[in-house]
């Protein structure tokens, strides 16, 4: 796939998996094994954990719409202080407005179901535990980008 090659060289890595939810651990594990050399903080791991998988998660249910099979991508590279990592699938492109959308925390009562907002709390969970977010479509290909600064 061209727009990998575009992405990483040697120094970067790469994994596929398929669109089921049970895969989803695969892309962390990967990422882990190669962060390994890099001395990231466990803190810091448990928080690229939870954001890939809300990202792979949301591939899979709103870009595949739940059909297997379908490839979603990590690519992944350090560079001097700071880890980029793209999460990629060639699904339906989120909406402009989504990755914009605020969800507000101080209106969520865990008391009252009716207030914990159905939508948009994984991409809220990714903005708030990284340091960058953006999200390009590019030739039928969806790429969310995250950095976190060390």
């Amino acid at each position: 796939m061209k727009l990998l090659e575009e992405i990483v060289d040697s120094s970067a890595i790469v994994a596929e998996i398929g669109s089921e939810y049970c895969y989803v651990k695969e892309l962390f594990i990967a990422l882990n094994d190669y962060l390994a050399v890099h001395c990231f903080l466990p803190e810091q791991l448990a928080k690229l954990e939870l954001c890939i998988a809300e990202v792979a998660n949301n591939s899979i249910r709103h870009a595949y719409q739940l059909q297997s099979g379908q490839p979603i991508w990590l690519a992944a590279k350090v560079e001097q202080h700071r880890l980029n990592i793209q999460v990629i699938d060639r699904g339906m492109s989120l909406p402009w407005w989504r990755l914009s959308q605020q969800l507000d925390w101080e209106q969520v009562q865990v008391e009252n179901p009716d207030s914990w907002a159905v939508d948009g709390r994984g991409l809220q969970i990714v903005r708030d535990l990284m340091d960058e977010v953006s999200y390009d479509s590019i030739e039928g290909n969806n790429i969310f980008t995250m950095t976190m600064r060390r």
